[in-house]
């Protein structure tokens, strides 16, 4: 999965500065909804940062990597009237992905701090811990959270 490569790439980078204590920040925007379907189509036009946007004669907005990505995501809800059809609403969705926190350093002050807490708690478990560990310890999470197997790879 390319997130999770470039995540490699990232915590790599980082760990060889001697960074350490930063997290992975996933954001989700739902923009305004699109539309509400009863087991039809989405409409051939959509709402676009508050602006009308008209679909090409292919079908699909103009993308700009990066700037104009689709993505939605659908609410289905089952309905008793009407025959019990599902309503279902789209949005568009804006992901937000980036590493943030990554001011830390494993300075002096932190390898003391280390070595107090190794004292009190297992070391393996507290977050101020050497970057190599610390970068092993992240990306085996994050491997856990977005697994090779998933779907939509």
């Amino acid at each position: 999965m390319l997130l999770c490569r470039q995540i490699e790439i990232d915590s790599e980078f980082l760990k060889n500065q001697g960074i350490m204590d930063y997290s992975l920040l996933l954001g989700f925007h739902y923009r305004a909804r699109q539309s509400l379907v009863r087991g039809g189509s989405l409409p051939e036009t959509i709402l676009q940062d508050n602006k009308l946007a008209v679909l090409s004669e292919q079908g699909r907005l103009q993308i700009q990597l990066g700037v104009n990505m689709p993505a939605r995501a659908e609410k289905e809800e089952k309905q008793e009237e009407d025959g019990g059809k599902p309503l279902r609403q789209v949005y568009d969705v804006v992901l937000y992905i980036g590493i943030i926190d990554i001011l830390q350093e494993y300075s002096m002050r932190k390898k003391v701090e280390h070595a107090y807490k190794s004292v009190k708690y297992n070391p393996q478990s507290i977050s101020v811990v050497e970057p190599r560990f610390y970068s092993e310890r992240f990306l085996n999470f994050i491997r856990t959270v977005f697994p090779e197997n998933s779907p939509n790879q």
